[in-house]
């Protein structure tokens, strides 16, 4: 091939490839798409909720079962809980409240707890401030110790009757949640060679065996 011909060639491929770029630049977008999606919805939280099949997924990733999960639920609704900074009409509030109780169930943080359920890492943090400030404020109203001889062997009693076991007020339990290793992480290692929080639970005379 003579030099002219491969000149021409080479000059034929390239406006072929100039054209090609311009053609695809010049595609019309639709409004309605979207070049970066950051979050993915994935996780059927409402279909989850009515299934009975999915009951240990709360266990296991919000230390609860389903039945504490939606007593949880209503109690925050009741107490005033507010998700005015974190609005989205896809998420309900019960799966605002799954957000929180995820992260603070975990050893991730935000970004993980966002990406289980398909939100940005900062709408985790709105959703999970506020949880943390109506279960803060409604903590002396829940959280009380008897006064008096007779109001203590009257838990006992109440106790005893549920559980069979005479002369006790109350049952307590802990739990290691694994953490982020923080700055001064000497004192945060449990005896499993792993940073966390022994984070401990009483069981009421109310509570159901």
């Amino acid at each position: 091939m003579e030099d002219e011909e491969i000149i021409a060639v080479v000059a034929c491929a390239a406006v072929a490839q100039t054209m090609a770029l311009y053609a695809a630049s010049s595609e019309t977008v639709s409004p309605a798409s979207k070049k970066n999606i950051l979050t993915v919805n994935t996780l059927r939280f409402e279909r989850m909720l009515h299934s009975a099949a999915c009951a240990s997924w709360f266990e296991k990733n919000l230390r609860c079962t389903k039945t504490t999960f939606v007593r949880i639920a209503s109690f925050l609704e009741q107490h005033g809980i507010r998700f005015a900074a974190a609005k989205v009409k896809k998420n309900s509030n019960e799966k605002k409240v799954t957000a929180a109780l995820y992260f603070l169930g975990s050893a991730g943080g935000y970004r993980e707890a966002g990406g289980a359920m398909g939100m940005a890492r900062s709408y985790v943090m709105k959703i999970t401030t506020e949880v943390v400030r109506v279960l803060t404020g409604a903590a002396s109203a829940v959280i009380s110790i008897p006064r008096s001889r007779q109001r203590w062997r009257a838990v006992e009693d109440e106790f005893a009757s549920r559980h069979g076991y005479p002369g006790v007020a109350g049952a307590i339990d802990g739990s290691l949640l694994a953490i982020e290793c923080p700055d001064k992480f000497d004192g945060f290692y449990c005896r499993k060679c792993y940073p966390a929080l022994n984070v401990q639970a009483v069981l009421l005379r109310t509570t159901s065996s």
